[in-house]
């Protein structure tokens, strides 16, 4: 194996190995920020797509919202929320053999600026339901009362006793478009 030839092919080998090493060193070291660049956009990438997809999924809840929403929106804007709220309040106490007592508008205490709503253009209008009836029937209608609209909320209702029977005072506020000379402001 002392042949001339054949050594300098081994050399030739050895010298091509060494120059790949060597290149691949080399670009180890020169190419390594932009691999390791690259692989920080493809995380970001991936992140990125994965925020999209769960966008994406909550897509129809966020619609079924959004028209719960404008339905609401709608509703509180005609002002339908005090009518329905009494019709409905008829028919719960016919259900629950209730009898609606009183229902008491002058107790609005505050003024009407406090009662605005945050764009201006709602109202709060305060009742108080005085109700008589079974300790059952008072609490199923006062938790229907409280799912009767989006544009009515039940603000701590309290029952007693008066020494004949049981009572109940139901505090509500009722959302309403707000009323300038008679026109709706919107």
């Amino acid at each position: 194996m002392n042949d001339p030839v054949e050594r300098s092919r081994q050399t030739l080998r050895t010298v091509r190995a060494l120059t790949i090493l060597g290149a691949m060193i080399a670009g180890f070291f020169f190419l390594q920020p932009d691999v390791t660049l690259a692989m920080q956009r493809l995380d970001q990438d991936r992140g990125r797509l994965h925020s999209d997809e769960v966008v994406f999924a909550t897509q129809a809840t966020i619609e079924r919202e959004r028209t719960r929403l404008l339905s609401r929106h709608r509703s509180i804007a005609d002002g339908e929320a005090q009518s329905d709220l009494m019709h409905k309040l008829a028919l719960l106490a016919r259900r629950h053999s209730i009898r609606v007592m009183a229902i008491d508008a002058a107790t609005i205490a505050t003024s009407p600026l406090q009662h605005r709503g945050p764009d201006g253009n709602l109202d709060q209008l305060r009742l108080r339901i005085e109700m008589r009836g079974s300790y059952r029937g008072l609490l199923a209608t006062i938790d229907e009362l409280a799912r009767i609209s989006d544009a009515v909320r039940i603000e701590a209702p309290s029952l007693h006793w008066d020494g004949t029977a049981l009572g109940a005072s139901v505090p509500l506020f009722i959302l309403r478009a707000h009323v300038v000379n008679g026109s709706d402001v919107r």
